[in-house]
């Protein structure tokens, strides 16, 4: 995961910083920090007409938001916003030349990801190879879907997960980021998951219809869960203070676990 790298780069940041304010002077010690001066927003969009034929989608981007929810035909709509920035504008101009958005099908199964153009390269190593760390760049990802996709997997490094409208089975994952989760439908066993981030899950009456389970958690960050009237009856509680695990049942159909390692869980 990328996690790591970004939270190496923040305590480079404040490492470079202290050396400029408290160091610099003494020393005569010149400090070069590179500028992302050349910034840039662009879009690419995409239509899959076939979208009817098919049912299970995944997602995996390494920075950015990611948004589903439902089309209003049979067509799969995937709109994506990216943000670049560079040190000169040679290095903008080939980030925005070397990046694609990718949709690969195979049988019912549709999955989307944002590659070097021409290939099927994660960007972002793509670019770390051949930008250092020079560069930034977030792809903001906008996917409408047909109602025969009843199968969800998006796993994103750094951004929030939305989803709305949608019924099926789900495992949203994020490592830094919140997960919305408003008007689902769940099946079967689902999942909500983020390590440093708020995760908002949002039933009413007409979501519960099915037998399922879902689990929820976070590692840092708090928990709302938003019933509007729904009947719940409360399982389990427990807590010490800064961890917290809930399990609910709503409506007898739906139960959900939700775990936090530091953070509250809300129930409303």
């Amino acid at each position: 995961m990328r996690k790591g790298k970004y939270v190496a780069l923040f305590l480079s940041s404040v490492a470079l910083i202290t050396m400029l304010t408290s160091c610099s002077g003494a020393n005569g010690m010149n400090v070069k920090v590179t500028k992302l001066d050349y910034k840039k927003e662009f879009e690419e969009n995409r239509e899959i007409n076939e979208g009817n034929s098919l049912n299970e989608i995944e997602v995996s981007i390494d920075v950015g938001n990611v948004n589903v929810s439902h089309s209003t035909d049979d067509t799969f709509k995937i709109s994506v916003t990216y943000n670049a920035s560079a040190k000169s504008e040679k290095d903008l101009e080939d980030i925005m030349n070397s990046v694609e958005l990718s949709t690969v099908q195979e049988d019912n199964h549709i999955g989307i990801s944002i590659v070097k153009k021409d290939s099927d390269e994660n960007v972002w190593d793509w670019l770390d190879k051949n930008m250092e760390n020079n560069y930034n760049l977030s792809a903001d990802i906008n996917i409408a879907v047909p109602k025969t996709v009843s199968e969800y997997t998006i796993n994103n490094d750094t951004g929030n997960i939305s989803l709305e409208n949608l019924e099926g089975i789900f495992c949203a994952v994020t490592d830094t980021g919140n997960v919305y989760a408003r008007e689902i439908v769940f099946q079967d066993k689902s999942t909500l998951q983020t390590d440093t981030g708020n995760i908002e899950l949002k039933l009413d009456e007409k979501s519960v219809v099915n037998k399922s389970d879902v689990t929820i958690s976070t590692d840092t960050g708090n928990i709302v869960i938003a019933l509007n009237d729904s009947r719940f009856e409360e399982l389990e509680r427990e807590g010490d203070g800064v961890s917290m695990k809930r399990v609910i049942e709503v409506e007898s159909k739906c139960k959900i676990h939700a775990t936090t390692d530091t953070g509250s869980i809300t129930i409303r």
